[in-house]
């Protein structure tokens, strides 16, 4: 510890308060020597002060509770790391209370009529947040509850787009047949629908689907309308392992008609199944034949030396649909993953596949129309 510009104690005291008796020569030296001496009671350094200890606890209502006081405290919630947790109210908008979450170094709303509890509510909100990858967690900005009387909260949320970008997407959460969740998702782009298990991350899945969607160029979304989420396996793997000659196949995703369909959960709902599944969508929406491709595609794939992937060459719609989505990401300046050799980049795309990459770029510039 360093102390700068510290004055020598000296002994000063009143003349009223001075010895009366003269002090021997030995006092005077003593005296002498303590006048440029620091005093040690400045010069020692400051007791450090303890900081609080944090308390770890996967009780959400003992968590809320302490934040709510001002406590340092981290709540684990399923199988995450135990986050750090700050509550405190914000000023009230009419018949609305508002609160500022911090958690893990994220900050978002809650908000809730002025008349329910607001502890319970957030019992509610605070886990269901906190379960969330911090990269999925980061997009959410505010949680409107809806209807606190139900049985399962119902809610609108508002997510942040890319690199914390101005897009706001409002997310509601609709009465759905019983153990489905349906949630309409919407901004300036247009909107669809999440259909999934009620219960299973369904904030994971609506975050997940919102940032998978905004990766697509806003002229593009409109054709994607409604995105499901299916617990078990599709019924035509059967089918599609005789067609594709692969014994045991397993569809991780599918898509057409407007649709997208996540197979076995939640788990598939991905980046590279979801954009190649919605290249399907896409294929299918510059056919004027009503096939899965593009006008212009079958020939392309002609002319063309090779494929993009291996599992492009099962068939037209597939190759399209592998072309999209690696022609996306390197649009977006990133590598697809499983791509060593590459293509790198857009131009080493172009190279490669020439009269792919002619019809591709006739869609991203709005020159091919959709039918």
């Amino acid at each position: 510890m360093t102390i700068t510009n510290v004055q020598p104690f000296q002994t000063r005291l009143p003349a009223a308060t001075r010895p009366a008796v003269k002090p021997t020569q030995a006092a005077r030296a003593a005296v002498a020597r303590d006048r440029y001496v620091p005093s040690k009671a400045v010069c020692a350094p400051a007791q450090a002060v303890a900081a609080p200890a944090v308390q770890v606890t996967a009780d959400a209502g003992a968590a809320i509770d302490a934040a709510l006081k001002g406590e340092p405290i981290k709540l684990a919630v399923g199988d995450t790391e135990p986050r750090g947790l700050a509550i405190r109210e914000l000023i009230p908008r009419g018949e609305l209370r508002a609160f500022e979450i911090g958690m893990a170094g994220q900050r978002f709303e809650v908000v809730i009529p002025a008349n329910t509890d607001a502890q319970a509510m957030l019992v509610r909100v605070v886990p269901m947040v906190g379960k969330l990858p911090a990269a999925v967690q980061q997009t959410i900005r505010r949680v409107t509850i809806q209807d606190p009387t139900a049985e399962r909260i119902a809610y609108a949320t508002e997510l942040a787009g890319p690199n914390n970008s101005l897009l706001t997407t409002t997310v509601r959460r609709t009465p759905e047949a019983e153990g489905k969740a349906k949630f309409v998702i919407s901004d300036r782009a247009g909107s669809f629908e999440l259909m999934m298990p009620a219960g299973e991350r369904e904030t994971w899945a609506v975050a997940q689907a919102f940032q998978l969607r905004t990766e697509i160029p806003a002229a593009m979304r409109g054709a994607l309308k409604q995105v499901k989420i299916e617990p078990g396996a599709n019924p035509m793997d059967a089918q599609w392992a005789e067609t594709y000659h692969t014994p045991g196949f397993k569809s991780a995703a599918t898509g057409g008609n407007g649709q997208t369909t996540f197979w076995s959960g939640t788990e598939n709902l991905q980046e590279e199944y979801f954009l190649h599944e919605f290249g399907h969508v896409l294929g299918q929406t510059y056919s004027t034949k009503n096939t899965m491709v593009p006008d212009g595609w079958e020939d392309a794939i002609a002319a063309d030396p090779t494929t993009v992937t291996d599992y492009a060459k099962s068939s037209p719609a597939e190759d399209f649909a592998e072309s999209f989505w690696v022609y996306l990401k390197l649009l977006n300046g990133q590598v697809p993953r499983y791509m060593p050799m590459g293509p790198h980049t857009v131009a080493e795309f172009a190279e490669r596949f020439p009269k792919r990459a002619a019809v591709l770029e006739s869609i991203f510039k709005g020159e091919l129309k959709p039918h």
